[in-house]
């Protein structure tokens, strides 16, 4: 039903916004497939295969219609399914871990592990707009104008993400699923030697694999101003 919604206001707005407006561009716009084994950063095991990087400040607007920048590390993932088996996978699960120096009373600990889960994708698309109606709307259009406009982006900002994610899904001997995964910035950046951690289970056998995909060549691409 809501995405029944969404493509009936996608439809009435289509000749209410430009064709350059970056948000209703976006809502259209797909990842670009490739298997798990095509990342630069990838792993295999008893014939599953994951991979991961950071997706490119440049496919930000492409795929949600503006920099994520301090809202967020926006990871890309896939899972490639070479079994035999049908395998239950989630977002839900995805796990950072990596080391962190920690300060408990006196005692300094330098490589204690931490784990990190990912960020609501919601709220985190919430303070996306939000800094956007910072920059972007005020002074620009009229009060009501703009309102009624950004609520019709940040649907489209939300069904992007939405859409967009890596899913609860089964996945079919063969097939590939590809989405992102958000993790907070400040936490990311405590952690060290991270390792990006994921279970699926086979369907059949009700087994689980646990997979573990060090992130040692992930690295995040930087505007031309930060360098």
């Amino acid at each position: 039903m809501n995405r029944l919604l969404t493509l009936v206001v996608f439809f009435i707005c289509s000749n209410a916004f430009a064709d350059d407006d970056a948000f209703f561009h976006a809502f259209s716009q797909q990842i670009s497939f490739k298997e798990a084994p095509s990342f630069k950063n990838t792993f295999s095991k008893s014939g599953v295969s994951i991979g991961a990087e950071i997706l490119p400040l440049s496919e930000h607007t492409r795929l949600f219609g503006a920099e994520f920048d301090d809202d967020g590390i926006v990871l890309l993932m896939a899972i490639t399914n070479d079994t035999r088996y049908r395998l239950l996978i989630s977002g839900r699960d995805v796990k950072v871990r990596g080391t962190n120096s920690k300060q408990i009373g006196i005692v300094k600990f330098s490589n204690a592990m931490d784990l990190i889960d990912p960020s609501d994708a919601n709220s985190v698309g919430k303070s996306l707009f939000t800094g956007y109606l910072k920059v972007f709307s005020l002074g620009i259009m009229s009060l009501a104008q703009g309102d009624t406009e950004d609520q019709v982006r940040r649907t489209f900002l939300r069904q992007s993400l939405m859409t967009k994610s890596f899913k609860h899904s089964i996945l079919e001997p063969g097939d590939t699923q590809l989405g992102i995964v958000i993790f907070d910035r400040e936490n990311w950046n405590k952690l060290a030697n991270k390792s990006l951690f994921l279970s699926v289970q086979n369907l059949k056998r009700l087994a689980y694999l646990d997979l573990k995909l060090p992130l040692k060549n992930v690295k995040e691409e930087k505007n031309w101003y930060e360098f």
